[in-house]
């Protein structure tokens, strides 16, 4: 979208191209977003855990698919920690809460729309929940669920920030 918006301002097509590539316009197929994405939050992850023997878990938690992971946790196999897990888990979603995304070329937001994806759904895979009293997630116990809505607006509004040169740009993202 905002690519053609960018070559709508520019009636000629050799024009609009020219316009495009001196903003550094481009389309980033989902593919290599995603990817930037996952390695992104698994090396921040990895980081902030500081502790080798944890990084196939987070391996794990960013890069099973959710028809793997889904089955892992059917078959009770999801516990990626073994019994590292109960301590584990929780300082990972007290990892995820602290995250702070900026994206300085953002454009039309594809990068920071991946890393909400990817954030919202390493929360649930984390059994977190948003915590409307403690703005915050936690750990969910009980018949708490995980509330998507809740969630993404807290990450949109604490943790994804972009800019970029096009005003227009901003507005889409």
């Amino acid at each position: 979208v905002f690519e053609n918006l960018l070559a709508s301002i520019v009636p000629e097509t050799a024009k609009a191209a020219n316009e495009r590539k001196n903003k550094g316009a481009f389309y980033t197929p989902r593919e290599i977003v995603s990817y930037m994405c996952k390695e992104s939050l698994k090396e921040f992850m990895k980081t902030k855990l500081n502790d080798e023997s944890l990084e196939l878990g987070v391996d794990k938690l960013i890069d099973l698919n959710d028809a793997k992971f889904l089955e892992l946790k059917s078959t009770g196999l999801a516990d990626l920690w073994g019994v590292r897990s109960k301590d584990v888990v929780p300082k990972l979603i007290d990892v995820l809460n602290d995250i702070k995304v900026f994206d300085p070329a953002c454009g039309s937001g594809a990068f920071p729309m991946g890393m909400l994806q990817i954030i919202s759904r390493t929360y649930d895979r984390l059994t977190a929940k948003y915590d409307i009293d403690k703005k915050r997630h936690v750990y969910a116990t009980g018949k708490s669920t995980y509330n998507k809505y809740e969630s993404k607006l807290n990450i949109i509004r604490n943790n994804l920030y972009g800019s970029d040169i096009e005003p227009m740009a901003i507005e889409i993202a």
